[in-house]
């Protein structure tokens, strides 16, 4: 029936990937292994052992390997991509803020440091910096992305913040439905008013 049931993070991979695939960069850099693989050249940099909110990420403790900890920040940065597109675009633009848009302690600075240095090795641009351009492209049908004509989301209420404007987006040129154990009247009218 060529039925494929996946997560939400899979529609925002595929378009990422199609927008990245456009722009002529291959792989996206801000993803799965190539993230990891980032962080890590990021922290055997010898320029982040002069850095002071990055060289304590430098540091191992016993048992631990650098690649583990490169994971483990690889995935730190990539649910902030997923859960605070906002707050990385902000981080991008010198504002250390959190996710409600207050200043950073002192003691989380190194966070956004770290994302602005990776940000610098990879030499392309965060998803959360290119979102605004990759909805509208994908509004306008410029973007091409490799997704079925008819579009349906069933049943997860917490959603990362840039889905339903993607949804929305591919509304514009696809059938989406959305299916939500609790709806939202913001994001049924933001899909609905495009179809």
């Amino acid at each position: 029936t060529n039925v494929s049931m996946p997560f939400p993070a899979e529609l925002r991979r595929v378009v990422f990937a199609a927008d990245a695939a456009a722009r002529g960069i291959g792989e996206d850099p801000w993803t799965g292994e190539r993230l990891v693989w980032a962080v890590l050249s990021v922290l055997e940099d010898p320029v982040t052992a002069t850095d002071p909110l990055l060289e304590p990420l430098t540091r191992r403790v016993e048992g631990a390997t650098r690649t583990g900890r490169a994971a483990a920040l690889a995935d730190l940065v990539d649910r902030y991509l997923l859960h605070r597109p906002g707050m990385v675009d902000r981080w991008m633009g010198g504002e250390d803020v959190d996710g409600l848009g207050d200043p950073l302690a002192g003691h989380q600075q190194w966070q956004p440091a770290l994302v602005r240095a990776v940000r610098e090795r990879v030499g392309v641009p965060t998803p959360a910096e290119r979102f605004a351009d990759v909805v509208d492209r994908l509004r306008d049908g410029t973007l091409e992305v490799d997704l079925p004509a008819r579009v349906f989301l069933f049943g997860l209420s917490p959603l990362p913040p840039d889905t339903v404007p993607l949804l929305g987006a591919l509304a514009e040129r696809r059938d989406v439905h959305g299916f939500l154990l609790t709806p939202s009247i913001t994001a049924t009218r933001s899909v609905t008013s495009r179809t």
